[in-house]
């Protein structure tokens, strides 16, 4: 609620983390709540109860909205992974992750972020093993904060068309 009408854009970032994911043999799916105007239990009705991982992106716009929806996800998802990427993660990953429930963000581009997350989720092994880019979390034993490099994707050629399948009809968009 709130939003100017002009955010009502197609979340192509996500589109693209999305085709990554599809090349490498996991399934995706993306809601696009904005859009679609659900509310935080709307969105939770629709996901999958045996989802491994569920990313949400966050702007200084949704804070409040995602900062409920995450604390909902740990309530009715017990093992589930939650991840938030964006503008305020890049900017504020210490203040993301001490305001927000969630097991860690990802600053900077996320394509092959969360395709590591994922392969490491398929293994077993924590989300954030090994040098996941861009990835801030908390480090499981010591409790202090983990901050990996970020590792720019050089060759965009090499991305997926995004996954244009997994939106709302374009129509709707502005």
């Amino acid at each position: 609620r709130g939003l100017n009408e002009a955010t009502i854009i197609p979340p192509l970032g996500l589109a693209y983390i999305a085709a990554v994911l599809e090349r490498e043999g996991f399934k995706s799916s993306i809601i696009d709540a904005n859009l679609l105007r659900l509310s935080n239990e709307e969105i939770l009705d629709i996901v999958s109860k045996d989802t491994k991982l569920i990313g949400i992106y966050l702007n200084s716009f949704t804070y409040e909205t995602v900062r409920n929806l995450a604390l909902l996800i740990r309530k009715d998802f017990k093992n589930c992974a939650i991840i938030l990427g964006g503008p305020l993660p890049t900017a504020e990953p210490e203040m993301v992750l001490r305001e927000i429930d969630c097991d860690g963000v990802i600053r900077g581009e996320g394509e092959y972020a969360v395709l590591g997350i994922m392969q490491n989720i398929r293994r077993g092994f924590s989300p954030f093993e090994g040098e996941i880019s861009g990835a801030t979390f908390y480090e499981p034993n010591s409790k202090s904060v983990v901050k990996n490099p970020i590792t720019r994707i050089n060759n965009l050629d090499g991305l997926p068309f995004p996954a244009y399948q997994l939106l709302p009809q374009f129509k709707f968009y502005k």
